[in-house]
């Protein structure tokens, strides 16, 4: 792969996640970067998407039926809603950053280049997340939002700060997590103080359904690695033990609070004043059953608002408390309708059934964690990513049906 390409997809990051949403750079400056950038993607990659044959319901033909949907939304929005098609991709960016799997495609990228490219951004993300804690509380990354938030809230015990692309940080934990597992006496401990760091930076946004999510796929990698039964038991309860310890007396302010409010939640049964975990339930119901207007709207989407009737039919239920930002798979369905959904629903399963060789099960790993955190945070919807996990797995199955194929051959010759 050439130099200037190798630079381009280095870059292209930075600028779809609109600068880290770095607060001392203009805002018309952030957002025109991460248009811009979403639309180059698009153009340079229209003949992988559109010109290109893949096998049905393959990784690539999923995720261009994806975009061929938000296209199609443009017209829904401007129909139903009166809202114009410069709008409608403003706020459609999310799913034309899926873009970045062609042109990974388009350029050939290397495995070695990809790893690079995780490790690299996972280093920017906690020196960025590190320089956010020493500005603390005032809020230094993040657009200013609805409300115009200026500080950095600090209602679970510590600043709740996140950082414009550290989902990337999870590919880099579960790459040293597997390799935790593989490599030999000193290696392994580097690889295994490697992604407890990790661990502790993926779950410094003190986000419960991000935390348990992530533990949820650490036990199951570890199953996953652990051939004797017993010691998985032995090593998972070593696992609670040491990140409980870890929790209860170095974060024990944010621990006790944590575990208060989750209490408070689970016991709560009222409305919208504490976000029950059992309000997350109804605001899927309402999605899935009452927001849409028309049966059209229901299979085929609405489209992402943007200034628009949309948007303030948006915000209207939000004052009534339903936020989709709470259930981020009704973001995808009232969207890209019911047909955009069962596309994404398919494309998780596809790359979970995919026959990939064991080095690059990490890539598994970080989908099904999406797969999981995204039934409330939008990890799903960070398609830079996603792009990066599904590129390195599709290449691989390539790869080994390919090499299956050959030894079939050679086998009856």
């Amino acid at each position: 792969m050439k130099t200037r390409r190798k630079i381009f997809l280095m870059l292209a990051p930075t600028f779809c996640y609109q600068l880290f949403e770095y607060r001392a750079i203009p805002v018309v400056v952030l957002k025109m970067s991460g248009f811009l950038t979403s639309f180059l993607l698009f153009i340079l990659s229209l003949k992988q998407i559109f010109l290109k044959h893949y096998k049905a319901f393959s990784i690539p033909w999923l995720l261009r039926a994806i975009i061929i949907q938000t296209l199609f939304t443009f017209i829904i929005a401007a129909l139903f809603w009166n809202q114009p098609f410069p709008n409608t991709f403003r706020s459609s960016i999310c799913f034309f950053n899926l873009s970045f799997f062609f042109l990974l495609l388009k350029y050939k990228a290397e495995r070695n280049f990809i790893l690079k490219l995780v490790l690299a951004y996972t280093v920017i993300e906690i020196i960025l997340l590190l320089y956010a804690f020493s500005a603390a509380p005032i809020r230094v990354f993040g657009l200013l939002g609805e409300d115009g938030e200026a500080y950095v809230s600090d209602e679970r015990g510590g600043y709740r700060l996140s950082i414009a692309g550290k989902t990337i940080a999870a590919i880099a934990y579960f790459y040293f997590l597997g390799k935790a597992f593989v490599k030999e006496k000193r290696e392994r401990l580097v690889c295994i103080a490697i992604s407890i760091l990790l661990l502790i930076f993926n779950c410094s946004s003190l986000t419960r359904s991000n935390m348990a999510s992530i533990f949820v796929v650490t036990v199951y990698v570890i199953y996953c690695h652990t051939k004797n039964k017993i010691k998985f038991l032995a090593l998972l309860a070593c696992s609670i033990i040491a990140i409980t310890f870890i929790f209860q007396y170095f974060f024990q302010e944010q621990y006790e609070t944590m575990l208060d409010l989750t209490e408070t939640q689970f016991s709560y049964s009222g409305g919208k004043d504490i976000m029950s975990w059992s309000y997350r339930i109804y605001e899927y119901i309402f999605f899935f059953t009452e927001y849409n207007q028309s049966v059209f709207t229901y299979i085929f989407g609405n489209g992402m608002p943007n200034d628009s009737p949309l948007h303030k039919y948006e915000a209207y239920w939000k004052l009534r408390g339903y936020w989709s930002d709470d259930v981020s798979y009704s973001i995808i369905f009232t969207a890209l309708g019911l047909v955009g959904l069962c596309l994404y629903i398919i494309l998780i399963i596809k790359a979970l059934k995919a026959q990939i060789n064991s080095e690059n099960k990490f890539c598994k790993s970080y989908i099904l964690y999406a797969a999981i955190s995204t039934t409330t945070i939008s990890t799903l919807l960070d398609s830079i990513p996603l792009c990066i996990c599904l590129y390195i797995i599709y290449k691989d199955n390539l790869a080994l049906t390919k090499r299956t194929c050959q030894e079939t051959i050679k086998s009856y010759t």
